[in-house]
């Protein structure tokens, strides 16, 4: 028997004396509990022989094996320019296992990072196992940001020759486009953020700034802007690094990349 709180929930004295057990289906709040018994019933109905059409509809879900489940496709084969994978019409069945595991992966990575240390590896001859998945994630993790310090190191001679300004908007730049890429493999956010073009404004003001430290640069005196005009490279630098960084970081994860 699911017994279904209401607003605060249940009066404790009624807990303590008759629920042998609380369940709760994640960190939001509903005005009845109807709807969670409607969910639990739902989840645990799909076990029951019968329920659903085949015995093996459960073992390829979501969580089944830890990961989540891969892209769905029906009819019709192109849909408003969007085509089904090859792969899935290809009749392979070995191709598509590795797909759909690929894009379990995939999905997985993105959505629900954390449930990678715990799932299931497929096999031992699996191609697209999870050990080897994290493997090679692990690998992308250490050896991009080396990569692009080892970049950004042999650029520092090229950016020289731009000049003390132009050559330290660059380095700042590159500096900002590169740690707003890396947040993802640090386990940042991947999901959209609807207020994410709100970065656009401080990163105009600062753009701003960079302009008026240039004019100053030329010999163009703003008295408005007097107390920002500094030449001093290190503050270019950072400048335009935290421009680059919040405009970057804005696109991303405005898409949800």
């Amino acid at each position: 028997i699911l017994r279904c709180g209401h607003y605060e929930g249940v009066d404790q004295r009624a807990l303590d004396a008759c629920v042998d057990d609380e369940i709760s289906l994640g960190d939001y709040i509903l005005t009845g509990g109807e709807l969670a018994a409607m969910v639990l019933t739902d989840c645990v109905a799909r076990f029951i022989p019968g329920v659903l059409g085949s015995a093996e509809s459960p073992e390829e879900e979501s969580f089944s094996d830890g990961l989540l489940e891969y892209p769905q496709y029906t009819r019709p084969r192109e849909w408003e320019g969007r085509t089904v994978p090859e792969v899935l019409l290809s009749g392979d069945h070995a191709r598509i296992r590795e797909w759909r595991r690929r894009e379990s992966l995939k999905a997985t990575l993105r959505f629900r990072p954390d449930l990678l240390e715990s799932a299931e590896p497929a096999g031992p001859n699996d191609p697209e196992g999870v050990e080897g998945y994290m493997f090679t994630r692990k690998l992308t993790v250490l050896a991009v940001p080396l990569a692009l310090m080892l970049a950004v190191c042999l650029l520092v001679p090229v950016l020289s020759g731009l000049g003390p300004f132009f050559g330290s908007v660059v380095l700042g730049a590159l500096l900002g486009v590169a740690l707003a890429l890396l947040l993802p493999l640090a386990g940042a956010t991947r999901l959209r953020e609807p207020f994410a073009h709100l970065l656009w404004i401080p990163a105009a003001v600062t753009l701003a700034v960079l302009i008026s430290q240039y004019l100053s640069s030329m010999g163009v005196n703003i008295p408005l802007l007097r107390l920002l005009s500094t030449l001093d490279t290190r503050i270019i630098t950072v400048e335009s690094a935290f421009a680059a960084y919040m405009i970057a970081f804005s696109v991303r994860t405005g898409r949800g990349i």
